[in-house]
């Protein structure tokens, strides 16, 4: 299992909260733009850190086409419960040329996957996603993955039974315009001979990129 940083601050408790500082997702769709969601975009981000030299993130991507828009809701749970349960599914994962870019192209839904040779999970009792500015209602309908295969409502915080995996929908991206998001992540690790599990929180913040496109939808 990957640690990390080992000069980094340590906080020794199964309690540490981050307070909240950005921008809430909503729960509900869109009432401006009509979401038909097309595409289930799956990135799955480890932690790289290679002996003598710096720690950082790596991505990779795979896009998953959604059989029935009006069943999306339903089909992207299924997939994101699969990940955790380890069935076999649709979707080679490709390298990504970086993790901070979220390469969103049509309405549908991001899957975030935290590997799991990596002792890490989405930050509990913490929202996980939040967005970097106000997007009015662009993305949407947070719901996490935890580690027993069961799934969160909508609104709920990362669980305290540990989510390595979450979801949301992208119903929309306006055109020459980049949307930032902050996943709140946090490390954990048990020292040696001791009961007690350090944690350590990190915030990751990719992009939804503007990436030459009209925008979405």
């Amino acid at each position: 299992m990957t640690k990390p940083p080992r000069e980094a601050l340590l906080r020794q408790t199964e309690e540490f909260v981050l307070p909240n500082t950005f921008t809430e997702l909503p729960t509900t769709d869109p009432a401006h733009v009509a979401f038909v969601p097309v595409e289930i975009l799956h990135v799955r981000l480890s932690f790289d850190k290679a002996p003598g030299g710096p720690a950082d993130f790596k991505a990779s991507v795979a896009r998953i086409n959604i059989e029935d828009p009006k069943n999306g809701d339903a089909e992207v749970a299924d997939f994101a419960t699969g990940l955790q349960n380890k069935r076999a599914l649709e979707g080679a994962l490709m390298p990504m040329p970086t993790p901070y870019d979220i390469p969103v192209k049509k309405q549908g839904y991001v899957v975030l996957e935290l590997e799991d040779d990596t002792n890490w999970c989405f930050m509990r009792g913490e929202l996980g996603v939040t967005t970097k500015e106000y997007y009015s209602d662009s993305s949407f309908g947070v719901r996490f993955v935890d580690e027993a295969g069961g799934l969160t409502g909508l609104g709920d915080r990362a669980p305290q039974k540990r989510s390595r995996i979450l979801f949301f929908a992208v119903a929309e991206r306006k055109a020459q315009t980049a949307y930032g998001f902050n996943f709140k992540i946090e490390f954990f690790w048990p020292p040696n001979g001791s009961t007690i599990l350090y944690h350590l929180p990190t915030i990751f913040d990719p992009n939804i990129p503007d990436n030459g496109s009209g925008g979405i939808p």
